[in-house]
C-alpha cells in the first residue's frame, strides 16, 4: 500500500527554494526602496528651489518685508536639512523670513559645492553665484550603496 503526501526532503527543497527567491527579492526591495528615498529627497529640493526661484523672479514679499532682494536657500550638509528664506532689506538692515525648513530622512544624506548659500535674486536677476560657475547639491544614500542623485543650479539661475 502507498501512502500519498510529500517526503521531508521534498519539503525541506522546496522550502529552501522559496526562502532563497524570498532572501534576493527582498535585497532588490531594500535596495529599490533606498533608491527612491534619495530620487525622492532630490526631487522635492529641486520643487523647492524651482518656487523660490519663480517667486524671487515675479518679486513676490511675503509678510513683514520692505524691499525684497531675493530668496535665499541654506543647505547644511552636517544636520542634512536645507532652509528657503526671503532675504528682505528695510532701513535698519537685512532681515531673513524662513519659508520652508526641510529635514532629509535618515538615509539620505546631502553635500553642497563649493558653498552652502545662495540667492535667487528679485525681478529675474539670476543668481549670487559667480558667472560661469555653479553650485551643486547631490543627495546620497546614507548607509549600504553609493547610489547618488546631484542637482546643479548655474549662475544664471538654471536648475539641471
Amino acid at each position: 500500500m502507498m501512502k500519498k503526501g510529500y517526503s521531508l526532503v521534498e519539503i525541506l527543497v522546496v522550502l529552501t527554494i522559496t526562502g532563497a527567491i524570498f532572501g534576493l527579492g527582498y535585497v532588490g526591495f531594500r535596495d529599490f526602496a533606498r533608491r527612491q528615498s534619495v530620487n525622492s529627497a532630490a526631487k522635492t529640493f529641486k520643487t523647492d528651489i524651482k518656487l523660490a526661484q519663480e517667486q524671487a523672479a515675479s518679486g513676490k514679499k511675503v509678510a513683514g518685508c520692505v524691499v525684497l532682494d531675493g530668496y535665499k536657500v541654506i543647505v547644511d550638509a552636517s544636520n542634512s536639512l536645507y532652509t528657503i528664506s526671503a532675504s528682505c532689506s528695510s532701513g535698519s538692515g537685512k532681515t531673513d523670513y524662513e519659508i520652508k525648513s526641510k529635514k532629509l530622512t535618515s538615509d539620505v544624506a546631502v553635500t553642497i559645492v563649493p558653498q552652502n548659500t545662495f540667492i535667487f535674486k528679485s525681478i529675474a536677476q539670476g543668481t549670487d553665484i559667480a558667472s560661469g560657475e555653479s553650485i551643486t547639491v547631490t543627495f546620497t544614500q546614507s548607509a549600504g550603496g553609493g547610489y547618488a542623485v546631484s542637482v546643479v543650479i548655474a549662475a544664471s539661475g538654471g536648475i539641471d
